[in-house]
């Protein structure tokens, strides 16, 4: 069975690496190859980050809630699975777009280090509202096929779940910001192309 994205799990194996035992404690970031290994943010006890891992699957098992904030006694539990999902979402669309961290710093407007950080599930240093507007800058000079604007509905996605489960934000608020700016961006696009033909 394959353990989703944003799921607590716990090491059963050994990772000297990190200096990790059997019984710590991660939280799924990515999914390698449907399910034969994970990327794991681990951390203690306080929640602090103690690294980021590719975990085959017999080293890990699933367990606790569905939110591993709420199981480490964050205070936003909520707002932070938030955030887990659209970073999640981030990495994912540099990683399908095939983007150097390099080229997606510039096409979000910050530096490489900050992406670097996002995509290593390190983003407790940014705003939900910033991670929003740098999801939807990833989609501002995409070709508008339904291919390749997929992305943007595949992070809403998670978060008409987490507004489902009665602990996200308004999805349809974030919807219609997010279509408005594919719609702008559209709208470049034509009238670029209409200049073109002049």
């Amino acid at each position: 069975m394959v353990i989703r994205e944003h799921s607590k799990v716990v090491l059963t194996g050994h990772l000297p690496d990190l200096g990790l035992e059997p019984g710590a404690l991660g939280v799924v970031i990515h999914v390698h190859a449907l399910g034969a290994a994970y990327e794991v943010e681990f951390m203690d006890k306080d929640g602090s980050t103690l690294g980021v891992e590719t975990v085959l699957a017999q080293d890990l098992c699933e367990a606790g809630s569905a939110n591993v904030y709420a199981d480490l006694n964050y205070s936003d539990a909520a707002g932070m699975q938030r955030k887990a999902s659209l970073a999640a979402e981030i990495a994912w669309t540099i990683k399908a777009r095939h983007l150097s961290q390099e080229t997606a710093a510039g096409l979000l407007g910050v530096d490489q280090e900050q992406v670097s950080k996002i995509a290593r599930g390190q983003f407790r240093w940014v705003s939900e509202s910033s991670l929003l507007e740098l999801v939807a800058k990833l989609g501002d000079d995409l070709p508008f096929d339904n291919v390749q604007s997929e992305f943007v509905h595949r992070g809403l996605s998670a978060i008409a779940r987490s507004e489902a489960a009665g602990d996200g934000i308004p999805a349809e608020q974030v919807i219609a910001k997010l279509e408005a700016k594919l719609a702008a961006a559209h709208e470049r696009r034509r009238t670029r192309k209409s200049r073109s033909k002049l």
